[in-house]
This record gives structure tokens, sequence and C-alpha cells, in this order.
């Protein structure tokens, strides 16, 4: 009985590490399906990602879906380049990512992005996600989760359970950042035209290089143009 006990453990163990979508958590949701709360659509602007106008497509009376690795329902990301995720919901919304970077099996906190945080209801709301150059390569997951605006949908609630909303878990394939050669393109700095003391403002930088492995970014000042510059503190 013990040796048959073993056999079946060694089994399962082998299936959840060897298939991305079953290790991760199941999203649960205390509703069905229904005309409110849904994930309308979801897109990456630039690839094959564009399941569109899907309503909710729960399965099992929860409003959970995990959508095949195939056509419109996956992506190829490339690591050190940055994607717009864009998410239409039927109702005003709380909206959240996670992305598997380490593909470890769990939707770390640290790999989560607000989408946004009062939805327009069948508008498209986006967000800019820059793919980490230390991203492991190869098929990873990725989930997106709606619920009522003004509740928790955060950093560490891709397992909880909620009472409304739905959850869409996709499977996307990152690839390496390619290897610097030659001089990358350092593209131009935008900044205000005029700004206050102690008062912090954005800078810009549009048509630099991206996507290539190893390289960094510091953001620098100098009181003349041709003076010495030196780095920001923080300005990474």
């Amino acid at each position: 009985m013990k040796k048959t006990i073993l056999t079946l453990f060694s089994a399962i163990a082998l299936l959840n590490f060897t298939n991305a979508q079953i290790s991760y958590c199941t999203a649960l949701h205390s509703t069905i399906c229904s005309a409110f709360n849904n994930i309308d659509s979801v897109r990456i602007l630039s690839t094959s990602l564009a399941n569109l106008n899907t309503g909710c497509t729960g399965t099992n009376g929860n409003a959970y879906t995990i959508y095949p690795a195939t056509g419109n329902t996956t992506a190829t990301l490339q690591a050190g380049n940055t994607y717009t995720f864009e998410v239409t919901t039927t109702t005003d919304n709380i909206v959240s990512v996670w992305i598997d970077y380490n593909q470890n099996g769990v939707f770390d906190s640290v790999e989560w992005f607000q989408i946004c945080t009062t939805s327009a209801a069948n508008l498209a709301n986006a967000v800019s996600i820059t793919i980490p150059t230390n991203a492991l390569g190869g098929v990873t997951g990725m989930r997106i989760r709606s619920r009522d605006a003004g509740r928790s949908n955060g950093p560490n609630d891709a397992c909880s359970s909620f009472g409304s909303g739905e959850t869409e878990d996709y499977s996307v394939t990152i690839v390496g950042a390619v290897a610097c050669t030659g001089i990358p393109a350092v593209g131009i700095a935008s900044a205000p035209t005029a700004v206050c003391s102690g008062v912090n403002f954005n800078l810009s930088l549009s048509g630099y290089s991206s996507g290539i492995s190893g390289l960094t970014f510091h953001w620098q000042s100098s009181l003349t143009s041709g003076g010495t510059y030196t780095n920001i503190i923080g300005g990474i």
C-alpha cells in the first residue's frame, strides 16, 4: 500500500512540474458568469494575442477560464521590450495582470501590474509593461483578474477568492533579449518646459534601443548644457 501511494504522488508531482497551467492556483469567484464584471477583451498590441468580445467564458460554475497557447490567445514577448496590454470590461472594474517571469508556478507580488483601478465599461484600459531582461525564456503563465471597482485586486490577490469579476489565464512565450552589438541609440529625452523647485516632475525618453541584453539606463543632470553630468539619485 505504501509503495502505491508513493508512486501516485510521484506521478502527480511530475504532472505539475511539466504543465505550466496545472501548477498555478485556481482562481475562485463566488458568483458564476453574469452580464456584469466580465473581462470582455484582452489584447497585447504588436503581438498575436487579441482575444476580443468574449464576454464571460468561465466553466464549472466559476468565472475562470484557461485559454490554450494557440492562435489569438497567446503571444511571443521579447525580454527587454515594452508592450501595451489592453483589457476591456463590461462594467466599472479594478483589473490586474500577473506574468510568471521566473516560471516557479506562482504569480508573485513582484510579477503584478495594475491595469486600472476603475475601468470605463466597454473601453480599452491600457498599461505598458517592460519584460525584464532576466525573465526566463520559454512558455509561462499570465493571469488577468477583474473585480468590482473599489475592492482589493492587488499584488497579493492572484489566488484570492472574489465575490465578483472574472479571471482569465493565458500562456505566453518569452524569448531572450538580443545581444548588444555596436553603439545603441540613445533616443531623445523630453522634459516639462518649466518646473518648480521641490516639486516632482516626469522625464520621458523615445527612440532608444530596447530589447538588448545587458543594456541599462540612468538619468543624469548638469547645471549647464556643456557642464559635467552626474547621475540622478534613483534615476534608473
